[in-house]
């Protein structure tokens, strides 16, 4: 394993509201400023799990290091749940997510919710896309990229956030399992639940 010299999770009981702001500080500040990146860049896991993205990222690299440093160090170490993406447009970010929870999450989901159509009516006034920006996603391309990379974990919703919360909260209620998240990546241009 890479070695991270900054990396020694704190212990769940200094958490506030179920996290430690101390790693996040850590990872926040490794990133930017410090030697961080160039541990990632190393670790083969990173390289991994970068493959299945290519060509789909809308993310920041920095961003997508933090979701790696998170499941790969993190998430293993609390309770069992899923990971939500709320806004995947073509999915660099869910495939990334769903090739490293395969390797460091057994039994996890990765859901990626997304009108895959582009943005729904907007609100000029409180909304940085207009109506039918990012309608280039091509869903049945990423259905079939996701099957041919092998990313069983990964399941496309396509709707509006608020009807499809509503029906994941059912699903919770029938089903613990189904419905617990560990990990909620938010990359939208509207929320609106």
């Amino acid at each position: 394993m890479q070695a991270y010299p900054h990396i020694t999770p704190e212990a769940a009981d200094c958490f506030r509201g179920g996290r430690s702001i101390r790693d996040g500080y850590f990872r926040g500040w490794g990133l930017q400023f410090g030697d961080l990146k160039d541990s990632i860049v190393a670790d083969a896991d990173w390289r991994h799990a970068l493959r299945f993205a290519e060509g789909r990222v809308a993310n920041s690299t920095e961003r997508l290091m933090n979701l790696f440093l998170l499941i790969k160090f993190y998430l293993p170490k609390i309770g069992f749940g899923h990971i939500v993406e709320f806004g995947a447009y073509r999915a660099g970010a869910a495939f990334f997510m769903a090739a490293l929870a395969q390797r460091f999450l057994p039994g996890a989901q990765v859901y990626a919710l997304d009108s895959f159509a582009g943005m729904p009516d907007a609100d000029a006034a409180i909304d940085a896309h207009a109506a039918g920006d990012f309608d280039d996603a091509q869903y049945d391309e990423i259905c079939a990229a996701r099957d041919r990379l092998g990313l069983s974990n990964l399941h496309l919703v396509r709707g509006l956030f608020a009807e499809i919360d509503r029906a994941r909260s059912a699903a919770a209620g029938r089903n613990d399992r189904a419905g617990a998240y560990r990990l909620r990546h938010l990359r939208v241009g509207q929320l609106r639940l």
